[in-house]
């Protein structure tokens, strides 16, 4: 077979016979309507995983264009916005998966819309590697270069990825989804005529995340080399260390792009089992999803950004009054994997090791009409969810009725600790080192009660969305009593977030809830488990929701 030209003009695909569906087979018409596999699970989760690399995007892109001062974090801005553009298709790509689309069934808009992440895609390798080269000349301080990276040059350089981007998906043959083989794939599907490949592809998903990935194992053994020659006087140094963390966040992009990009090149050429091609679309979605997390993990400027943004302009005001009363900066963050049991015998929980004497008793603030209002609000809430939970308890045969039983505990035991003691410790003027045994006690509770309630939630929306597309299998796991059993899994994870990861506590004089105590500012006070917690399940949640509204009102149309 003939292999597809490589230099093409794809402004007119539909022109070209090994796009056109009518030419597909010769010797019979094809009906389109009857090819293409839905796939609604595998569909739902691409969604899901877009969605949660998209939202925790957007807030880091915002935290990022504030520190654009820097040459990498212009790069990473501009690394952002393909990462979302190329996520935003994969979203559209999910939805496709769930319907059963194929090329043929709308060509020009999946041609259209295929290329926004395939452009995306090719732009953010070519970003990575730029990024890895400003990394490499800035951290082995190749004076003679870092010229190029002064004031606006970066966002210049910036014309080289988004040309890299637009001009193979405008001139040499693209990848499109296949519902089918549930992949992108540059063959279409219709014709035997001709062989399918994209040799840019190949050398793209080769070449760039291998050279990235070898600049980075240069920096790290040049890294190691320093260590080893003591230049003790080096590694203390402030700036050194801010460039070898951005260094390590970039490097764990860099690794995930090229285990994925050779993985799907490679399966353009080969038969592979479906289990691998689920793997590597994840993968290709992960690619584009991690940066925000490895940014939130790695980098403390992006993560006292976060802070900044999401504690009022009042609080703010008192947490600037606390800093200037303490002499040491924050050095590390805490460790994210902790016994708890045994947390005021912890240097980070402990209230008599402070930086200066401290008189507990004058820190917090009353604020008696915002405790009350919380108490008021737990009564709203407590009387009438008992009333139902009266009610739903005589509705339990059905397993949802089960599980909704389950969430009711859960919430009026989380309504008790948020809104009653909450609302005790805004009247009064509480803080941790008041009571801290109380205090932490109290807060353990109610992360048991929180990360449970998530879960179950994310299992009900679940429980819906099987119901509704008759998945009978995932019926006969939860028959009968089985549904107390499955209950067992979101204890066990409140369980393991309570005990094992940093707890946040009730503070008057933010009135919020916080992850710092406020004992000390030699460290920072973060919850990776609780952030990543807060983004996924009700982020699937709703996704799984969306899915059963959209299925129904096509129902709805169909019937009308």
């Amino acid at each position: 077979m003939p292999v597809i030209a490589q230099i093409r003009n794809n402004l007119l695909f539909d022109a070209q016979k090994e796009y056109n569906c009518s030419l597909a087979d010769s010797s019979h018409s094809v009906d389109w309507s009857t090819r293409g596999t839905a796939r609604p699970i595998f569909g739902g989760l691409c969604i899901a995983a877009c969605l949660a690399g998209i939202i925790p995007y957007i807030v880091c892109l915002r935290i990022i264009w504030e520190m654009r001062k820097h040459a990498c974090y212009k790069m990473m801005f501009f690394l952002a916005m393909v990462d979302i553009c190329t996520l935003m298709g994969n979203t559209y790509a999910g939805a496709a998966f769930m319907w059963g689309e194929m090329y043929c069934h709308h060509p020009r808009l999946n041609y259209l819309v295929n290329a926004i992440p395939v452009a995306s895609f090719y732009s953010s390798c070519c970003t990575c590697l730029m990024i890895a080269i400003n990394r490499f000349i800035e951290l082995t301080n190749i004076r003679t270069l870092l010229h190029l990276y002064k004031d606006n040059r970066p966002w210049f350089w910036m014309a080289i990825p988004l040309a890299y981007g637009i001009i193979p998906v405008l001139c040499t043959p693209i990848a499109m989804l296949n519902s089918e083989m549930h992949f992108f794939m540059v063959d279409p599907g219709f014709s035997n005529q001709y062989e399918y490949t994209s040799y840019f592809m190949t050398f793209n998903n080769s070449c760039f995340p291998l050279a990235s990935a070898l600049l980075y194992v240069i920096m790290t053994l040049n890294v190691y080399a320093k260590r080893k020659q003591a230049d003790f006087e080096l590694a203390q140094d402030s700036v050194y260390r801010a460039a070898l963390m951005l260094s390590a966040q970039c490097g764990v992009i860099v690794i995930v792009h090229m285990s994925t990009c050779v993985g799907y090149a490679l399966l353009q050429f080969m038969d592979s089992p479906d289990g691998l091609r689920y793997a590597l679309h994840f993968g290709w979605i992960l690619i584009h999803a991690t940066p925000p997390y490895v940014y939130l993990l790695f980098n403390r400027a992006i993560r006292r950004g976060l802070v900044q943004m999401t504690i009022p302009v009042q609080s703010l005001t008192h947490l600037s009054v606390w800093k200037s009363q303490v002499t040491m900066s924050r050095e590390m963050l805490i460790a994210q994997l902790r016994n708890n049991l045994l947390f005021d015998a912890q240097i980070e929980y402990n209230c008599s090791l402070v930086d200066e004497e401290v008189d507990w008793s004058t820190r917090g603030t009353r604020r008696p009409i915002f405790g009350l209002l919380c108490m008021i609000s737990g009564l709203l809430g407590v009387i009438p969810y008992c009333i139902c939970l009266w009610i739903m308890w005589g509705m339990r045969k059905n397993p949802c009725y089960k599980m909704m039983i389950y969430l009711g505990v859960n919430d009026v035991l989380l309504l008790f600790c948020i809104c009653f003691f909450a609302g005790a410790v805004f009247a009064t003027g509480e803080v941790y080192c008041h009571n801290p045994k109380v205090h932490f006690s109290v807060c353990m509770f109610a992360f048991v009660c929180f990360f449970s309630s998530c879960s179950t939630c994310f299992l009900i929306a679940f429980n819906r969305f099987a119901d509704m597309l008759n998945i009978r299998w995932i019926f006969e796991v939860i028959r009968g009593h089985r549904t107390w059993y499955w209950m067992i899994a979101p204890t066990i994870y409140g369980l393991f977030a309570a005990l094992f990861t940093p707890i946040a506590f009730f503070n008057s004089d933010l009135h919020i809830v916080h992850f710092n105590p406020m004992i000390s500012d030699r460290y920072e006070y973060a919850n990776v488990t609780h952030a990543t917690n807060n983004i996924l399940f009700p982020t699937a949640s709703c996704i799984l929701y969306a899915v059963m509204i959209s299925r129904m009102m096509l129902e709805k149309n169909n019937v009308s």
